[in-house]
């Protein structure tokens, strides 16, 4: 519902309303002077002056021009040969009525200003004669009557004055009907905020139209947009005031130009639908198509463009075999992780199917060839559908530009070429169908023969430039299915309530594995060991094996509760998270950054340690990225709590979280996870490596 605010009282400008309001004051006692010479006027014709005087000032503060109302008491003043005497009894009416209808600091000006011209008028009258055309009065005839030919012409006057104010309101009227049908008709407008003021500034006349953050007050009317800004109307003071058609017109104009917002809304996003996949929100043909477009004409002369073209082999096998439903999830995941894995200056759509096409700016021969690689891992990662733990295999072909006179449409039909031919002939390592087997059956099949392996990657402590400890991070291959990411198993046996169980197969191996590393190096050695939320628990029992397992070990375990999946922090997590801290154990958040990252987290309890998310790290090569990252780091460090970055690739990176005040850091730049057996044999040999960073 649009809100409207504000009467807007007009009148004249200050010194005139005040002139004119000591004038009617003049008038009033030069009246009722008159009184003590001689008996008030009190006829017929001065009664229905007086009691049409409050009407007319009603109609004054509605909707008619200010003057229309003074002529027509001011007709019936004229048919007194002498209308001094009942002018007092007039102006104490006409304010007395202002001050009814239109309460304010205006009713002394606006009342002053229809006295003043009303006496102006009905004095010019009498002076000039044409009250004698009148004559009314008793002269010792009691009751006598008035006589039509004496009233004839006043009356004329009233009905003349009352048909053009009248005239006047029906063209206001109708003119501001016009504005609202015509408005009406223009919609939805292509430029809401002007076309609303300049419909405004038409259907209300001599009124200024401006779009404000703030209501208007005192001499304005303001009407509330949807988007909470306000339309503000002003007019000039000594124009009439605005009327309930004032308002109502407004609102018309209010709610058009909220209904122009949202069609406007709904028509992009109809179009945004018609160009987007629904399923993998990805761009589909329409859009890819939008944006080889766009991309041709800001092309520039050296810029080279390569496009490459996926089909999913074998998605219909999936589909006959698994149901549609599974289908439409292999589609899902593969649009996401393109979505989220390509490099920034590249983007991609599913144009058709189990098809997708990727786009990639300012590309060479070389980048094409890690993409084709990069893409062949991506799709080929396992996921779980359902019950099923499913491997997918891709065909690609590319096609890479180096003349931005080139058709990227004819180019892209080159790529695509490339793979119909490769299906074809089956060339390079192509399966036919898919792969999958039962998730929980894989699972427990590869813990019940020991097949999970733990590697190890170097932590970092900056300040020192020395190694503190390792990060146990699952490793696991399969003949069939290849490395498995940790990510993966995990989710894998968070739904098949396993978790206990890979985190036991992990400590199996890493914790005799750090002693060894401490007795190899005698350093002090913290071993950071992945677990979930859902394992803090006071019962747990994995958790209640692990003091047992640590004893005279030489090593500090942190437990990293992985942010990802964070649930509600309670009094059982407290209860256990105190028992942990007293048998030695620490805790510590994981992949900050990657989930909900909110305070009441870090709030929950004394965290040990931070470790901001790959994604943080990398993301510092954008501005956005380094503020958010230096806001992190600043955080913790109010927070008194030491933070870690995982993820760092580059010496850059790491100066940059160095900089900030990031005390522990771990990533490829400082050191690649490796197996138990090359870890000791390494140490074996060349003993504790001198890491690649000194502060």
């Amino acid at each position: 519902m649009t809100a409207v605010s504000g009467r807007g009282m007009g009148a004249p400008p200050a010194t005139v309303s005040w002139l004119l309001t000591i004038v009617s004051g003049l008038v009033v006692l030069l009246g009722a002077s008159t009184w003590t010479q001689q008996p008030f006027p009190l006829t017929p014709l001065v009664a229905l002056a007086l009691a049409v005087t409050p009407a007319l000032v009603s109609f004054d503060a509605r909707s008619a021009p200010w003057w229309l109302p003074v002529l027509a008491p001011t007709a019936l003043l004229v048919a007194l040969p002498d209308p001094t005497p009942m002018l007092a009894a007039w102006a104490l009416v006409v304010l007395a009525s202002h001050l009814v209808w239109s309460p304010g600091r205006d009713a002394f000006p606006r009342a002053g200003l229809s006295v003043g011209y009303g006496a102006l008028v009905a004095l010019a009258a009498s002076y000039t004669g044409l009250g004698a055309a009148v004559e009314l009065s008793y002269r010792n005839q009691v009751g006598a009557s008035l006589g039509a030919d004496h009233v004839l012409p006043a009356v004329l006057l009233v009905l003349l004055a009352v048909a053009a104010q009248r005239a006047g309101a029906a063209s206001e009227r109708g003119r501001t009907l016009e504005v609202l049908s015509q408005a009406a008709s223009e919609q939805p407008w292509p430029d809401v905020d002007t076309q609303l003021q300049e419909a405004a500034a038409r259907a209300l006349p001599n009124a200024g139209a401006r779009i404000s953050a703030e209501p208007g007050t005192g001499a304005r009317l303001s009407a509330q947009l949807a988007d909470g800004r306000y339309l503000v109307l002003d007019r000039a003071r000594w124009n009439r005031p605005f009327t309930r058609r004032d308002v109502a017109a407004t609102a018309a104009l209010v709610v058009m130009a909220d209904s122009s917002r949202t069609t406007a809304r709904r028509r992009v996003r109809s179009e945004s639908h018609l160009s987007v996949d629904p399923l993998t929100g990805l761009p589909n043909k329409v859009g890819f198509d939008d944006l080889l477009e766009e991309t041709a004409r800001q092309r520039r002369p050296a810029e080279q463009v390569a496009l490459l073209y996926l089909d999913l082999n074998g998605l219909g096998e999936v589909n006959s075999q698994l149901g549609h439903l599974d289908g439409d999830e292999v589609l899902r995941v593969m649009g996401s992780r393109l979505h989220c894995e390509l490099p920034a200056g590249a983007a991609a759509a599913r144009v058709v199917d189990d098809e997708f096409a990727i786009l990639v700016r300012h590309a060479d021969a070389a980048q094409v060839a890690t993409a084709r690689e990069r893409l062949t891992e991506l799709v080929g990662e396992p996921l779980t559908v359902g019950s099923q733990l499913l491997q997918m295999d891709v065909t690609i072909g590319a096609a890479l530009s180096a003349d931005p006179d080139d058709d990227l449409n004819a180019l892209l039909d080159e790529a695509r070429d490339e793979v119909l031919a490769a299906k074809q002939s089956r060339a390079g390592n192509h399966r036919a169908s898919p792969r999958w087997v039962n998730e929980r059956a894989f699972v427990q099949g590869l813990l019940g023969r020991h097949r999970i392996e733990v590697a190890y990657q170097p932590i970092i402590d900056l300040p020192r430039g020395r190694l503190v400890g390792y990060q146990a991070l699952l490793h696991t291959a399969d003949e069939d299915f290849g490395t498995l990411p940790q990510m993966m198993l995990v989710g894998a046996a968070e739904r098949l309530s396993l978790l206990d169980d890979l985190a036991d197969a992990m400590a199996t191996q890493a914790i005799p594995t750090m002693t060894k590393v401490a007795e190899e190096t005698t350093l002090p050695i913290t071993l950071a060991l992945d677990v979930e939320f859902a394992q803090l628990d006071p019962g747990n029992e994995f958790l209640a094996s692990l003091p047992g397992r640590l004893t005279d070990s030489g090593v500090t375990l942190m437990l990293d509760v992985s942010e990802r999946h964070f649930g509600r922090w309670g009094p059982s997590q407290d209860r256990i998270a105190h028992w942990l801290r007293e048998q030695g154990i620490r805790l510590a958040v994981d992949d900050f950054g990657a989930g909900h990252s909110t305070f009441s987290l870090l709030n929950s309890w004394d965290w040990d340690q931070v470790k901001i998310d790959a994604s943080l790290v990398s993301g510092r090569d954008d501005p956005q990225g380094r503020l958010m990252l230096r806001h992190v780091a600043q955080m913790l460090s109010d927070l008194r709590i030491p933070g870690l970055a995982q993820g760092v690739e580059t010496r850059e990176q790491l100066e940059h979280v160095h900089g900030l005040g990031i005390g522990q850091a771990l990533g490829p730049h400082l050191g690649e996870p490796m197996s138990a057996q090359d870890l000791l044999a390494d140490l074996a040999h060349h003993g504790v490596r001198r890491p690649r960073w000194r502060a």
